[in-house]
């Protein structure tokens, strides 16, 4: 969350240093930038931890003798 909020900080205050502008000349841009930043870290957080759990969880299906665990058929079961 804090690097979402940091990076958010940092594309204004480039955006405003490459234009030559003060870098707090509008202060609610800032604001918005952290936000938006701090809610995108969060939610690469929870969608990476999600992502682990799920790859796990199959995994451990694929060693417990599971058939096409990662990548089921789509008409039910395979002709053996």
């Amino acid at each position: 969350m804090v690097g979402g909020a940091a990076y958010g900080a940092a594309v204004h205050w480039m955006s405003n240093g490459l234009q030559k502008l003060p870098w707090t000349r509008k202060p609610w841009e800032l604001a918005l930038l952290i936000g938006i930043g701090a809610f995108a870290g969060k939610f690469v957080c929870k969608e990476e931890a999600r992502q682990t759990q799920i790859f796990q969880e199959n995994m451990q299906k694929l060693k417990d003798g599971g058939k096409n665990v990662l990548y089921p058929l789509p008409f039910g079961k395979a002709s053996e």
